[in-house]
């Protein structure tokens, strides 16, 4: 993250610190035996040009967050519910020349590897690589990270990694978290094929690293959900996405599980069928304007902390409303 700190991001940390202590989080030691979390959660990440000065200073919030979380004792997880990106100028300027020396530039310091050095540019590196520099631990799937096609978001999620395999011929490394939806089945086209897992494994499963570049290639992108370690806690985040997508995206042949119209007992049963009550799980989703509070009687929002003798549950308002 502190990639992306720059002077005026700098000023705006003076600006904002005296704020976000002001409001104060509430946050104070934990007894012993419990266990406390903050969960940072974004939505509608889709950058235009603003996003240049806007993702250092979304960067200094984050850091400031999680640095009087930890005062606190509160260890703290980044996460988003999904569109990432949108089809735009900004997005198809990722794409240009000019970029290349940046996006290695980026990586470099991100890894700390300076053999990274033919990173390509290419339609939302920029959004995903701003991103991979904040820190996001997961990503639920949003309607517009399939705006510019499916075959564009299957390869912002997919390795380019050329032969001999080595750092100075990896292209691109991908998005450093899961993107999850526990209701979309992307069986249908091959091009996805070992991108997906069934199964709920740890978040960092699915990261790409320079230092196993043979395991890159065959690790997973997406899933219906994940599990983030959290000072040894399994803390389980699951994603679900629009049933609408069809109809507003260019989604390809993704088949939405929970069926095509507003139905959140439809959506609930399915994100049920992943959660098998073996780790406590955040639901996050992008949902159709209107349905959050149904999809919430339907589907409890609980972030569930199992314990000897008791069940500990902390209800969360999490998700956004599609725009």
């Amino acid at each position: 993250m502190k990639t992306l700190v720059s002077s005026s991001a700098q000023s705006f940390r003076r600006l904002v610190a005296p704020v976000l202590a002001a409001f104060g989080l509430g946050l104070t030691r934990a007894p012993s035996n419990a266990f406390q979390l903050q969960i940072l959660h974004a939505s509608d990440l889709e950058g235009g040009l603003e996003a240049v000065s806007y993702a250092p200073n979304f960067g200094v919030i984050v850091d400031e967050l999680e640095a009087e979380a930890d005062t606190a004792g509160v260890p703290s997880i980044l996460i988003s519910a999904g569109d990432n990106y949108i089809a735009c100028p900004f997005f198809g300027a990722a794409g240009d020349r000019s970029l290349r020396g940046l996006l290695q530039a980026g990586y470099q310091g991100l890894f700390s590897d300076t053999t990274l050095t033919n990173i390509r540019e290419g339609n939302g590196r920029v959004d995903i690589t701003i991103m991979n520099l904040l820190g996001f631990e997961a990503s639920a799937i949003g309607n517009h990270d399939f705006d510019a096609g499916f075959n564009t978001f299957a390869g912002l999620i997919e390795t380019d990694i050329r032969t001999p395999i080595n750092t100075g011929n990896t292209r691109w490394l991908v998005t450093q978290f899961p993107y999850l939806s526990a209701n979309l089945d992307f069986s249908a086209d091959g091009k996805f094929g070992g991108l997906v897992t069934p199964d709920i494994l740890p978040n960092t499963d699915f990261q790409s690293l320079p230092s196993d570049l043979v395991a890159d290639a065959a690790a997973p992108k997406t899933a219906g959900a994940t599990a983030i370690d959290v000072g040894g806690e399994k803390i389980g985040v699951l994603g679900a996405t629009t049933q609408f997508l069809q109809s507003i995206t260019s989604s390809g042949g993704v088949v939405n599980t929970a069926g095509t119209s507003n139905d959140m007992p439809a959506l609930a049963a399915g994100a049920n069928e992943v959660d098998s009550g073996s780790i406590g799980f955040i639901r996050f989703r992008f949902t159709p304007s209107g349905s959050t509070d149904v999809l919430n009687g339907w589907m409890r929002a609980v972030l569930t902390n199992n314990v000897p003798g008791g069940d500990p549950r902390l209800r969360l308002r999490v998700g956004s409303a599609a725009r």
